[in-house]
């Protein structure tokens, strides 16, 4: 059964732009079994190796597509570069400024998301089992990091909030389709790519399980939502000038999944999915670039 749409709208934001569904869905298995866990994880992280090849077949190079945002290129090659994200904002959009861009909007409330979670379980992410948890350590510490005096209470936000969810209540079955199409090959906001993806399986799941291998077969709906919100992330990551080891993203993922220190986002997904898993995030990704390339 589909899931229900107004359930799954109510995520959006957070959800898509670090794919929270994919994040933190470690969360329950790694409280319960850390400290075997995190011994089983330093292992397959040496084991696996350091240039693990992106999403898509695209060899080391990961696709890149002109016309991001500049305000959310600036934003992501900050963090990349060891920023916090309160600092990158002020650079970006000045002190107390409006957020006009819904790409940067989503950024914004992603971080929010992440550090909320940080500051809720506190006792789990500065515990002594994380600490001691080399695949987990270093990205928890850059986690931190990121959310230092992060307040996005003092910006002032300014951006068409509708988009498609509009579209999908207003205009029928299948002008949701061609709309949720269209922002996959021309999109750059995560949060519309993610609700693209929703509408699409609620509205088109035979035509987009058939992306997936085996023609989706062995997939239900949270696990294609899943890659869906992985794989727009990964897309999104790239064009805006990409999620490194220093980045949100990859801070959030592998602090709660385990990465090889110094992992990127794309690398750190490789590592900690099954591999069915990753072969539908795989998937997924590679069909949104050619749409996009088309």
């Amino acid at each position: 059964m589909p899931m229900n749409m107004k359930t799954k709208t109510l995520l959006v934001v957070v959800v898509a732009a670090i794919a929270l569904s994919g994040l933190y869905a470690f969360r329950g298995s790694l409280r319960r079994a850390h400290g075997a866990e995190g011994a089983e994880a330093a292992a397959v992280a040496e084991a696996l190796p350091k240039d693990a090849a992106p999403p898509g077949g695209m060899g080391k190079q990961p696709y890149r597509r002109s016309g991001s945002d500049p305000a959310v290129a600036l934003a992501y090659a900050l963090l990349n570069n060891g920023s916090s994200m309160q600092v990158a904002l002020d650079r970006v959009v000045g002190p107390g400024g409006a957020i006009s861009s819904r790409e940067l909007a989503t950024l914004v409330q992603t971080t929010d998301g992440a550090c909320s979670d940080v500051r809720d379980n506190a006792a789990h992410y500065l515990g002594s089992a994380q600490r001691q948890d080399s695949t987990r350590a270093w990205a928890t510490e850059r986690l931190v990091e990121i959310c230092h005096e992060f307040d996005p209470s003092k910006f002032t936000f300014d951006f068409p909030k509708d988009g498609l969810t509009r579209v999908m209540h207003e205009q029928g079955d299948a002008r949701a389709i061609e709309a949720s199409l269209s922002a996959v090959r021309s999109e750059s906001d995560p949060s519309e790519l993610y609700t693209a993806g929703q509408i699409l399986l609620e509205k088109d799941r035979r035509a987009l399980a058939a992306i997936l291998p085996g023609g989706g077969r062995d997939y239900g709906d949270q696990e294609i939502m899943k890659a869906w919100a992985l794989a727009t992330t990964m897309l999104t990551c790239n064009e805006a000038g990409g999620c490194g080891p220093r980045s949100l993203q990859t801070a959030a993922f592998c602090a709660n999944a385990g990465c090889q220190p110094g992992s990127e986002f794309s690398q750190a997904v490789r590592q900690r999915l099954p591999e069915s898993e990753y072969r539908a995030v795989n998937a997924l990704y590679a069909w949104m670039i050619n749409q996009r390339r088309g």
